[in-house]
């Protein structure tokens, strides 16, 4: 008979240093879970990453306190920097370019990614036969970025966010594209050659229903 799932836990833990301090401890003492296990499997389990390196670990711990944990790749951040062979980004990014990555190392990283991702295989398969071609992953409706967040801020009761100013003269040519540009972004490559169907047509619907899931989960 399978154990019975009493719930998952996120964390950021660095490889093969996982030690009873925060967050590990109280994040684990406060569901009952056996702290010194975790560091033990964790710090086994990551002796191939680079020491230090901040991982993303799921913890699913069950009714009778036993748990597994599944180990992801670090965040694409640190995969670009390595990439890049640099120790920090930009502090102006768009203004102060530090260096450029190719899209061969994009693809690699990609690639890597794809795993840590809950994506099906037949998608995966279809975006490594689009013949190079930029596959945009949209609702159906036309919609800039701006007017998305200020619906979930306006959603949410936030802060609006403030519209970027910048200087046309001072920014690359790409971002310059982004900014002034209206582009318009469809799913229609996906439906049509990967045969995919969406849950959800609408951002709209989709974030709203979403929310009140996350909302819902934390109570």
């Amino acid at each position: 008979m399978a154990k019975e799932i009493d719930g998952k836990l996120k964390l950021q833990v660095p490889a093969g240093q996982a030690n009873p301090a925060p967050p590990v401890g109280p994040a684990l003492g406060q569901r009952g879970l056996n702290i010194m296990d975790f560091c033990k499997v964790f710090n086994d389990k990551s002796k191939g990453e680079q020491p230090g390196v901040m991982l993303p670990v799921v913890v699913t711990y069950y009714t009778d306190k036993s748990f597994t944990l599944e180990i992801k790749l670090p965040p694409v951040t640190f995969l670009i920097k390595e990439a890049l062979k640099i120790k920090k980004g930009s502090k102006e990014p768009g203004r102060d370019i530090i260096k450029t990555i190719s899209q061969s190392q994009c693809k690699e990283i990609a690639e890597k990614k794809l795993n840590d991702l809950n994506i099906k295989s037949n998608f995966i398969n279809g975006l490594r036969v689009s013949n190079d071609k930029i596959i945009n992953i949209s609702d159906r409706n036309r919609v800039k970025s701006y007017d998305a967040i200020k619906f979930v801020s306006d959603k949410l009761e936030l802060k609006q966010p403030k519209i970027i100013e910048y200087d046309s003269n001072k920014i690359s040519n790409n971002l310059k594209s982004f900014y002034e540009v209206n582009r318009t972004v469809k799913c229609k490559i996906i439906e049509e050659k990967l045969k995919y169907k969406f849950k959800h047509q609408d951002y709209k619907k989709a974030l709203l229903k979403l929310t009140k899931q996350l909302i819902t989960s934390n109570k």
